[in-house]
C-alpha cells in the first residue's frame, strides 16, 4: 500500500512538473509572438544623443496644452503655455530623454493621405526638440494590430510605426504637471 501511495504521489507530482514545464514554454512562446522594441528595425532620430537633447516642447495639438522643458545648469526648467513655471518629475524627464534619442519603428508606410493616421496637420501630439538641431515628431492614432502607433518625424513625409508604450510615457507629461509653488 505504501508502495501504490509513493508511486501515485510520485506521478502526481512528475505531472504537475511536466505541466508546469509545458506552460512556462507557451508563455514564452506567446512574449515571443509580441514585438519588443529592440526588435523594432530602425532608429527614428539615429544621431541624437540623450545628452545633447536641450529643450523639448510637447503639445497636444485638441486641447492646446503646451509644456517647454529647458535645460538648465544642473536642471530642467518646466513652463506651460502661459510661461506659468511647473513642476515635472524627473525621471519622468529622464525617461522622456531617452525615448526620444532611442525611438525606433518598426514599418514604414508612405502615404499621401494621413489624416487617417491621426497625423492630419501636426498630429494628435506634436514634440519639437533641440539636440544640435531641431527635430520634430508628431503622433497619431493607435495602429489598429499590434501595440503600435503611427507617427511621423520632420525629415520625411514617411509614416511609422512605433511602440505604444513608448508614445505613451511622451504624452503623459502633459496630464502631470503641477505648477511650481513660489
Amino acid at each position: 500500500m505504501n508502495r501504490r501511495l509513493t508511486l501515485v504521489i510520485a506521478l502526481v507530482f512528475g505531472g504537475l512538473l511536466a505541466l508546469s514545464v509545458l506552460i512556462n514554454i507557451a508563455r514564452q512562446t506567446q512574449r515571443a509572438s509580441i514585438v519588443p522594441p529592440t526588435s523594432f528595425e530602425g532608429a527614428m532620430f539615429p544621431d541624437v544623443q540623450p545628452a545633447a537633447i536641450t529643450r523639448i516642447t510637447i503639445r497636444d495639438i485638441r486641447s492646446g496644452t503646451r509644456l517647454t522643458l529647458t535645460k538648465a545648469p544642473g536642471e530642467w526648467r518646466a513652463t506651460d503655455a502661459n510661461g506659468t513655471s511647473r513642476t515635472v518629475d524627473n525621471a519622468q524627464i529622464a525617461r522622456i530623454i531617452q525615448i526620444l534619442a532611442t525611438l525606433r519603428y518598426n514599418r514604414t508606410l508612405q502615404q499621401e493621405d494621413v489624416s487617417v493616421y491621426g497625423l492630419a496637420g501636426d498630429g494628435q501630439v506634436s514634440i519639437d526638440f533641440e539636440a544640435g538641431t531641431a527635430h520634430t515628431l508628431r503622433i497619431g492614432n493607435p495602429a489598429q494590430v499590434g501595440d503600435a502607433t503611427y507617427v511621423q518625424r520632420d525629415t520625411d513625409r514617411a509614416v511609422y510605426l512605433v511602440y505604444t508604450a513608448a508614445t505613451d510615457i511622451l504624452r503623459s507629461v502633459l496630464a502631470s504637471p503641477t505648477p511650481t509653488v513660489p
